[in-house]
């Protein structure tokens, strides 16, 4: 999910959103107001405030109350405890602290979530209750941002009509980041889950509920420990075939002591950089047109949602790899896994890998066997006789040929995204 609202779930943006309700008695809509205007750290950047009071009530009391719901778990459940739950949000005290914008935005939010709970995925109305408590979801955290508390939501999986157990996942901000690519600034949020880290495994989300391109230090803490870590300790990376693990773990290690990364901090702090460009490419192409690659629409096709996707990932990976001043070995081939590992069924991370892959070798001037995808699959033979030789390059000749590929395939120059 990669599309963005112009930074619509915090506290900056300036448009309207208005979701229809579907009732009995016709349409009605219901609009999101328009987000005060960015203070302190969401403005300029640094650690937002913490309140326990509201972490308790975000991390453990809604979690709560949400999975007695009949929507979340899709069978009766006691009706008592469900009312007497929501009655103690609603009345919590940790959001009136904070004045009464806060205060009013949580009781619209736990009535919204009253209204959502009693119904199931196929009853009427479900999608248009959930389009309003996800709706009710982005005020409160419009109104955390405006009183300088670091909590937001993702509501995105309220539109997951086929799962059973979608709710809104709240999340600590740890830090609010700026990047710039020339002079265009894009603000970039590091998220801790407060309830428990995404299973998804991604190391981070740019989706219209959101807003900010987002990283999920969950994710990250957990690619670090279990990939990074052992890597740097001299296991090969796990790639392909064991040449190709030994050349890409050399050329990671290789690229992890210039950075002086010795310890999990340090390597943790690498990849948070390394992603957050990645996200943030992705809230820059939000708002351009990108030139559809013609290798790419041989590999994904070139006009519906799976194409577009790919087109955007393709987009963000190289610009990842040719920003990151220290590690884009790293980031290569751990893209390069998804076509290693993948199953017959085609991802849009399989297709960009083989696209990248292939493509910076060229730039490299590395002669291929032959193309690496052909009659409908991935010849992962050919791709592992690419391994070494791209990985006996420098950081700086990778990252050069990343932004020729980026400028190839889009047509365009690439401006690198730095901190």
């Amino acid at each position: 999910m990669l599309r963005r609202h112009v930074l619509a779930t915090l506290v900056v943006g300036v448009g309207v959103t208005t979701f229809f309700l579907v009732t009995d008695a016709g349409p009605r809509p219901f609009e999101r107001p328009t987000p005060p205007a960015p203070i302190g750290v969401f403005r300029d950047g640094g650690t937002p405030a913490r309140d326990p009071a509201i972490e308790a009530v975000l991390g453990t009391e809604l979690s709560r109350v949400i999975h007695t719901s009949f929507a979340f778990l899709g069978r009766d459940t006691d009706d008592g405890a469900r009312r007497r739950g929501l009655a103690a949000l609603r009345a919590s005290p940790a959001f009136a602290a904070h004045g009464e914008h806060l205060a009013t935005a949580w009781r619209a939010l736990i009535d919204s979530l009253d209204h959502w709970m009693t119904m199931a995925i196929g009853d009427r109305g479900f999608r248009a209750a959930s389009d309003e408590l996800r709706a009710h979801a982005e005020v409160v955290a419009d109104q955390l941002a405006a009183a300088g508390l670091g909590y937001t939501f993702d509501a995105s999986a309220l539109l997951a009509q086929s799962k059973r157990k979608a709710d809104i996942v709240p999340y600590r901000i740890e830090r609010v980041a700026f990047v710039f690519a020339n002079s265009e600034r894009q603000r970039v949020l590091e998220l801790r889950g407060l309830e428990r880290s995404d299973p998804s495994g991604l190391l981070g989300r740019t989706t219209e509920e959101l807003g900010d391109p987002v990283v999920l230090l969950d994710a990250i803490d957990e690619k670090v420990a279990n990939l990074v870590m052992p890597v740097l300790g001299g296991q090969p990376f796990p790639l392909g075939p064991r040449t190709a693990s030994l050349a890409a773990a050399e050329s990671i290690r290789r690229e992890l002591a210039a950075a002086g990364a010795d310890s999990l901090i340090r390597a943790r702090d690498l990849v948070t950089a390394s992603v957050r460009h990645h996200e943030a490419q992705h809230g820059l192409d939000a708002d351009r047109h990108l030139t559809h690659p013609a290798r790419l629409a041989m590999l994904a096709g070139e006009k519906d949602a799976f194409a577009l996707r790919s087109r955007l990932e393709l987009s963000a990976y190289l610009s990842q790899i040719a920003s990151d001043m220290w590690v884009p070995q790293l980031t290569l081939w751990s893209l390069a896994r998804h076509a290693f590992h993948g199953g017959h069924t085609k991802t849009e991370e399989m297709i960009v890998a083989v696209v990248v892959v292939e493509g910076i070798a060229r730039q490299l001037q590395i002669v291929a066997p032959g193309p690496v995808f052909h009659d409908g699959e991935i010849d992962r033979d050919r791709l592992a006789t690419l391994v070494a030789p791209i990985a006996a390059h420098s950081t700086l000749e990778l990252r050069a040929a990343a932004a020729a590929l980026w400028g190839e395939l889009f047509e365009d120059k690439l401006v690198r995204i730095v901190d």
